[in-house]
């Protein structure tokens, strides 16, 4: 059996350096796929650069209800627009409040959300993800996921959090594609030669994701993100010359999501 890998790159749109730098990573490196944060305030020009320099990359949505503001007027968020009063999503003390959130309201923000990234990328998502894996806040949510995922006929990031089996156990039957395996270790004091190498050695057969976060560090991150300068030290090793040659001598193919989609529905 073979070993697929999708090397995704989260945080698409940001800033124009986390854009700069996932798009080395893609044209110089190993990443085969991207989410983009569709709220964000570049992402209007950073998404077409995106489908312009790499048309052949794996891209979808890196849905988002923890980071900036909705994309949907407040007044059609009502139950939002209770809880943040200031219009602003929030990350810090959400697990306080996220039990109270609306499930129809956070469909139909990441409903626009998706429908901005088609508008933009003039074609439509091939995998949806969630900032700060908000996806996996609890079950009412991740069932909206799902339902999103099946209406727009794309693939989803396997569960980290909550009820992470029962979950991806979900997601197989409903029929919606979701990798075997996700690896978060190339994160933060994980961004190391040392982590990848042990990562590369590490991954079975079957499909399996890597998420990481490379960027050219700008100002605007370094003033917003607690997560800055490790995405400069990801970029370095995501695009190290001897990488992609380690893959290939452990005989791993890397893919998108839109790839392993196909895959996933040749094997039903």
């Amino acid at each position: 059996m073979t070993k697929y890998l999708i090397i995704n790159a989260d945080d698409y749109g940001y800033s124009p350096g986390v854009s700069l730098g996932i798009r080395q990573s893609y044209l110089d490196g190993i990443v085969t796929s991207t989410s983009a944060m569709m709220n964000g305030q570049y992402i209007d020009q950073e998404l077409p650069a995106l489908i312009n320099q790499c048309p052949d990359i794996g891209a979808g949505v890196h849905l988002v209800i923890t980071a900036g503001t909705p994309l949907l007027a407040l007044e059609a968020l009502p139950g939002f627009k209770n809880l943040l009063p200031d219009g602003y999503f929030i990350s810090d003390g959400i697990a306080d409040i996220v039990d109270q959130f609306d499930p129809a309201e956070v469909k139909a923000e990441w409903r626009a959300q998706i429908e901005k990234f088609t508008r933009l990328a003039g074609r439509t998502p091939d995998h949806l993800d969630a900032h700060h894996h908000a996806m996996c806040f609890n079950e009412r949510i991740f069932k909206v996921y799902l339902e999103l995922a099946d209406e727009f006929h794309c693939a989803v990031r396997r569960p980290v959090a909550g009820s992470p089996q029962i979950w991806y156990q979900m997601a197989q039957d409903q029929r919606v594609p979701i990798p075997e395996r996700l690896d978060t270790r190339f994160y933060d004091e994980g961004v190391t030669e040392t982590m990848l190498d042990v990562m590369i050695a590490d991954l079975p057969e079957g499909v399996s994701e890597w998420m990481c976060h490379p960027a050219c560090v700008d100002d605007y991150l370094m003033n917003s993100s607690d997560y800055h300068t490790r995405r400069a030290d990801e970029l370095a090793l995501l695009t190290h010359r001897d990488l992609r040659q380690k893959i290939e001598a452990m005989s791993i193919s890397l893919i998108t999501f839109g790839q392993f989609s196909e895959l996933d529905r040749k094997m039903v």
